[in-house]
């Protein structure tokens, strides 16, 4: 399986070798995906062009542009403005073809307009709490206490918790409970 992948992409970076190619393919998909993310994070939002304007400091006539996939004439400081007010982070960075094929490939919504930072504490802290209870199912191991301990100090570190770290005891009660209700 893993070879033919590697000859698969080995096949994929051959059209790249080409400079006219990979250039082009380079700043058609930078352009575009990043008129595609400005515009799946404004609908992700639930706003229109003025509202997401408004938001960002932008003008509407500047949305429409960045959301136009061959206006590409974006600079760092306005993704940086998009990200701020929309409280998601932004990584640009350099990365070989391999890796730049890799995540070009994922044009899902979820790739393209990613949680922000109030969603992922939520449901970071869900999965903590999870976590707590799965830890306390599976027994009283060394290695279920050393989890156990890691996701406690996962837990204590949202501050906006529905109130303090709950005991193991509590939390696979409670679990089990909801899993009984649901069932």
């Amino acid at each position: 399986m893993l070879a033919r992948l590697s000859n698969a992409l080995a096949r994929r970076l051959q059209r790249f070798l080409a400079k006219e190619y990979r250039d082009g393919y380079l700043e058609t998909h930078v352009r575009g995906s990043i008129a595609l993310q400005i515009r799946a994070l404004r609908e992700k939002a639930g706003l229109t062009q003025e509202d997401f304007a408004r938001i960002t400091g932008k003008k509407q006539s500047t949305v429409s542009r960045l959301e136009n996939t061959e206006y590409g004439k974006v600079s760092v400081q306005t993704l940086l403005d998009i990200a701020c007010s929309l409280n998601v982070a932004l990584l640009v960075r350099f990365v070989d073809y391999p890796q730049f094929l890799r995540s070009a490939s994922d044009m899902s919504p979820n790739a393209l307009a990613p949680e922000d930072i109030f969603q992922s504490q939520a449901q970071a802290a869900a999965d903590a709490r999870r976590g707590l209870s799965e830890i306390f199912l599976r027994g009283r191991t060394e290695e279920g206490q050393a989890a156990a301990q890691e996701a406690q100090d996962i837990w204590s570190q949202f501050p906006s918790r529905p109130g303090p770290v709950p005991p193991m005891w509590e939390v696979a009660n409670r679990s089990l409970l909801n899993e009984e209700r649901t069932h």
